[in-house]
């Protein structure tokens, strides 16, 4: 999908109101796989002890407590995921991890 003009983007705007609205109800996948992203790196973070979790350990082992990056052949989601948590920063706040979009 290339670049949107203003035109474009006003008409995905109306496609991605809600239907009680006047629009499609067509979710902003962007936002979705945003929700998502983040959703998986907070399960990495507090179940580390799930089988999904130990699968990824085995599979790109572990430093520091957490998992590493891999390289070129991991799965497109694995890079995916790298690339979103690169993209974030960490800070320890009262004893709780806060997540910052970078």
């Amino acid at each position: 999908m290339g670049e949107m003009n203003e035109s474009s983007m006003g008409k995905w705007e109306s496609i991605c109101t809600p239907k009680e609205d006047g629009g499609l109800g067509v979710k902003r996948l962007d936002a979705f796989n945003l929700s998502l992203m983040g959703k998986w790196c907070w399960r990495m973070m507090v179940d580390k002890e799930e089988l999904w979790y130990r699968v990824l350990k085995a599979r790109y082992g572990e430093e520091g407590g957490r998992l590493r990056e891999g390289d070129s052949h991991s799965s497109a989601w694995w890079r995916s995921l790298c690339g979103y948590v690169k993209g974030l920063v960490r800070e320890l706040v009262g004893g709780l991890i806060v997540i910052f979009g970078g």
